[in-house]
């Protein structure tokens, strides 16, 4: 009981519910991350970006390569009284130069790489737990039984959409890439909503690509997202105000390894600004390019440090048909796995 009531403090966070006091956790179903390859490198991601994931960790990266690509990914995740807690959705395709009517009578072909994602969190039955001093007693005493009588249960959704484009390869200079992210994001917590539009801008500098090295940077949120709030939440909590996400800076480098027995690896290491330094560590091995194997380790700062250890496989089929999957240890709220199928045309 006691871990079920923690979740749902945890997933009350993640929901927005304190709407008037959740600047620091709007939207923050963002950060949980997609591609279960990313995720079981540790969220070590932003100076790779070479698959179709890459419009949510670094959008600069689309551009590496040149043909259609879908990944698909399902995770049911934090198991609690026999059933999950969450259901964590993600969808993603990019194409390479899209040909569109030009003139009426003619077509072109617009140059660069494009890609629409698509993420979905949804929370069924959240405990929720107004803001009042009874609350607060018991969360001191760790009245844990008295708590999980007195509260309500609500549904929560959060959805995100990301529309990206990343600029052709020689765009500028032939050392950087660069790639936009125009993104729309929902939320919904019993009757009340919320939804704002937000903006990122990734850069991966290949100067030192033959020397095995690749840098990344992801300024996520560079307007501050607003995020507006209306309707009611319960007879007694009405959403109401506009919180913003704020900026947040992505720094990932990336190192192709040489080592026996394998045809590709790399190690990663990413620094991220959200909520204090965050930081990422993972590494991936492919034999015979039919098998991969994945290590990471995360830390998330903040109130108090939060440490992740994840692994992950991955296999290739006929080089157009992975299946990956990851496992992810959190320290208060425990493992969780996902699994992603990806299709190359």
């Amino acid at each position: 009981m006691k871990k079920r009531i923690i979740i749902g403090l945890y997933i009350c966070c993640l929901a927005l519910v304190n709407v008037t006091a959740a600047q620091k956790y709007t939207a923050e179903f963002l950060n949980l991350g997609v591609g279960v390859r990313a995720l079981g490198m540790g969220s070590a991601f932003t100076g790779i970006s070479d698959d179709v994931t890459a419009s949510y960790w670094n959008p600069a990266g689309l551009s590496q390569f040149d043909r259609p690509e879908i990944t698909l990914m399902r995770a049911n995740m934090f198991e609690g009284e026999g059933e999950a807690l969450f259901n964590y959705n993600y969808f993603s395709a990019v194409t390479h130069k899209i040909v569109l009517p030009y003139w009426w009578k003619k077509t072109k072909s617009v140059p660069g790489s494009f890609a629409i994602s698509y993420l979905s969190l949804t929370v069924p039955k959240v405990p929720y737990l107004p803001e009042n001093q009874w609350r607060n007693d018991l969360l001191a005493a760790k009245d844990y039984s008295t708590l999980a009588g007195q509260q309500t249960y609500v549904d929560a959704t959060d959805t995100a959409l990301f529309l990206s484009y990343s600029f052709p390869q020689d765009f500028l200079v032939k050392w950087m890439l660069f790639g936009l992210n125009l993104k729309v994001i929902n939320s919904s917590l019993s009757s009340a909503s919320a939804s704002g539009v937000g903006l990122d801008i990734g850069m991966i500098y290949t100067g030192l690509r033959k020397g095995g090295l690749t840098i990344g940077l992801n300024l996520q949120d560079i307007t501050n997202t607003p995020v507006a709030w209306s309707g009611v939440i319960s007879e007694n909590h009405t959403a109401s105000g506009v919180d913003n996400i704020p900026l947040s800076v992505k720094l990932g480098i990336a190192y192709d390894l040489r080592l026996p027995f394998t045809t590709d690896s790399c190690v990663a290491l990413d620094i991220d600004s959200k909520d204090g330094s965050n930081v990422s560590l993972g590494t991936e091995l492919w034999f015979a390019d039919v098998v991969a194997l994945r290590l990471g380790y995360r830390q998330l700062s903040g109130a108090s440090t939060v440490n992740n250890i994840t692994a992950g496989l991955g296999f290739k089929f006929f080089s157009s048909y992975t299946v990956d999957y990851a496992f992810m240890t959190h320290d208060a709220l425990g493992g969780s796995q996902r699994i992603a199928l990806t299709f190359s045309f």
